[in-house]
């Protein structure tokens, strides 16, 4: 105050009053700058300090050191930036890449630090790209590790990154942003649950140690899926059965090791799956159930030739080409779901099944498979054999898949019946040769094994002396078509001249109505059929519907097409015999040659009857048709929603 100063002298060292890094410089400005070109030799994280020297005009010096400084030229260390959930507590903190929450952004970090200096702020800023600032602008907010963003409205399924700047004294910086995070507030959406694992939807199972299921429909499109869970219970949700097991992204379940007898029996059983996605949102799913059958089905009666269709006597029947068996089987628990049926032949019993659609193997046998619901199957253009053995094997499964196997007895084809006679011949001079033959007079018309009747032969004999019967070779006409007792079979005796009275149209004499047969039983009610399921064989029956003037007193039957008046189609006019004797029977069947097939739907066949009144007079009747439809029916799948 005396003298004023003069002069100031300042330096910088590494102890205060030391001038070992800059020397004192006299300056008599208030404030100092070391030169630019100045060789400093000055290092990082060391410790240095200013000295000061004020010089008065008397010459006095008062000297006075700064605080320490340290010199630092390095920005902080980088640490990590973590995107975190906001609805998280400060012991559950970890990086996350999605959350629900559209209010909140929050993240914390560490790992920055200044070896050198000390972080003195951080800042932050919110962008929708990696560094962006266009949510949040940069900003300070002081020495903290965590942040949060309140009161925005964040975009659904849209990325957000947070940097982090951390600068130290020296006001050198470091940016850090996070890997982003991903806002989902929607739970994944809803598939559905399958129980089992095959194609279709289980509704029964035989085990009980096991559990299976399958889905399908379950996505997130904003987080993805992150896992699935599952449970079991006798309600839809419920758990009684087995607790919450956790899996990873799969569409699959298979359970094959559960303690013995978990699952119950005769309660449904739900599986629940659970879809979390990556924002720990969820979503359920509950299978429509499924129970536990441990029981076989029941046979209660074993596969047999039905007698409706073709069969006369017993286990038998007459049509080559067709037969139709029936059975009867039971499940309480789970129903009948699948039944195969085979037709196996015994030794000399082969037949042609090359039409047959066979679509199951079992045991090196082929098998039919058809539904749980049917009770009788009708097999359809065979080639069976004339007394051969066939026997029908049925298979049932149930809905828990447990089968039980059963077959019926022999079954047996005949043929028509024939006369049996030696082969010896005897000389009848201009009669010829002629063989003999043993037949019982009681009755002349044979039936087989299976009951079908031999073909008519009308023939006469004469009584001689001894009680023997000879057979009248020579004859003449007895109708005015020639019909006759001494004619080869299949022919007739030249006419006589006398004509036919036709009383087809106007009939004055009895009236018949003339039906088509599936069921050949000569016991069973007339059930006239428009379709059949042999291609080989039809069959008729006819009675007196309106009885007036003359009964018939013999029958001839013939087959063609319907849309004929006369017998057309299948015998050959020219080498075959087209009527064919009935005699007084009101019921006849064809079977065709070997061979030989009737056309499928839509031709249809009738059969035609002549009821004669007397020798010269007669009418003539016919079926309304029968369709053959001998192929089953198409089948196609389509799987609704």
């Amino acid at each position: 105050m005396e003298s004023g100063i003069d002069h100031y002298l300042w330096a910088i060292g590494s102890h205060p009053g030391d001038g070992n890094i800059i020397s004192f410089t006299a300056t008599t400005l208030d404030c100092g700058i070391s030169a630019e070109d100045t060789n400093i030799d000055i290092h990082e994280g060391h410790q240095y300090f200013i000295t000061v020297k004020a010089v008065n005009r008397a010459k006095l010096i008062a000297t006075t050191s700064s605080w320490a400084f340290i010199f630092d030229m390095s920005p902080p260390v980088a640490g990590y930036v973590y995107d975190s959930n906001p609805d998280s507590t400060e012991a559950e903190k970890s990086d996350v890449d999605y959350q629900s929450n559209l209010r909140k952004l929050s993240v914390y970090w560490d790992g920055f630090y200044d070896s050198h200096s000390t972080i003195k702020n951080y800042y932050v800023s919110v962008g929708t790209c990696s560094g962006c600032q266009n949510v949040l602008r940069h900003q300070g907010i002081g020495i903290v590790n965590n942040f949060t963003l309140c009161h925005i409205h964040l975009g659904p399924g849209i990325r957000y990154f947070t940097t982090i700047t951390a600068c130290n004294t020296a006001d050198l910086c470091t940016s850090v942003t996070s890997d982003g995070i991903i806002v989902d507030n929607s739970p994944p959406t809803k598939g559905a649950v399958i129980d089992g694992v095959d194609i279709f939807d289980l509704e029964y199972q035989s085990l009980r140690n096991y559990i299976s299921a399958k889905w399908y429909g379950f996505s997130d499109s904003q987080s993805g899926l992150e896992s699935f869970s599952w449970r079991a219970g006798t309600k839809p949700g419920y758990d009684d059965v087995i607790k919450t097991v956790h899996l990873p992204v799969t569409n699959i379940l298979i359970e094959p090791n559960l303690q013995q007898n978990t699952l119950p029996l005769g309660e449904r059983i739900y599986i629940t799956i659970t879809a979390h996605n990556k924002a720990g949102l969820s979503v359920e799913s509950t299978s429509n159930g499924f129970l536990i059958d441990d029981s076989l089905p029941v046979i209660n009666k074993k596969p047999f030739l039905s007698r409706d269709l073709g069969s006369i006597v017993g286990e038998s029947i007459i049509f080559r080409s067709t037969l139709k068996v029936k059975w009867e089987v039971d499940d309480r628990e789970s129903f009948i779901q699948r039944q195969y049926l085979s037709l196996t032949s015994h030794e000399g019993g082969e037949f042609n099944s090359t039409s047959i659609e066979f679509n199951f193997n079992f045991s090196d046998e082929a098998y039919i498979s058809i539904c749980g619901m049917v009770r009788e199957y009708t097999f359809a253009r065979l080639d069976l054999h004339d007394g051969s053995k066939y026997t029908i094997k049925l298979i049932a499964c149930n809905g828990a898949k447990l089968c039980v196997e059963s077959e019926s007895s022999e079954d047996v084809f005949g043929s028509p019946a024939k006369f049996q006679h030696n082969s010896s011949e005897f000389d009848k001079g201009d009669e010829g040769f002629v063989q003999t033959f043993a037949v019982e007079t009681k009755n002349l018309g044979q039936f087989d094994n299976v009951g079908l009747r031999s073909p008519m032969i009308h023939s006469q004999f004469k009584l001689v002396p001894g009680g023997s019967l000879d057979l009248v070779r020579r004859c003449s006409a007895l109708t005015c078509l020639g019909h006759c007792v001494c004619a080869a079979q299949g022919q007739r005796c030249p006419l006589i001249g006398t004509s036919c009275n036709i009383a087809t149209l106007g009939n004055k004499n009895s009236i018949l109505g003339v039906y088509d047969l599936i069921n050949v039983d000569p016991t069973s009610n007339i059930d006239d059929k428009s379709y059949t399921p042999s291609n080989d064989a039809i069959a008729s029956k006819w009675k007196i519907v309106q009885a007036q003037g003359l009964s018939p007193l013999w029958f001839e039957w013939s087959a063609g097409l319907s849309i004929r008046d006369t017998p057309q189609g299948i015998f050959d006019n020219l080498n075959d015999e087209v009527w064919h004797h009935a005699g007084q029977n009101y019921q006849v069947i064809l079977n065709l040659k070997r061979g030989k097939f009737l056309k499928e739907y839509p031709v249809s066949y009738s059969m035609f009857i002549r009821a004669w009144y007397d020798e010269n007079t007669y009418a003539q009747f016919k079926t309304d048709g029968v369709q053959v439809m001998s192929k089953p029916p198409s089948t196609r799948t389509i799987r609704g929603t």
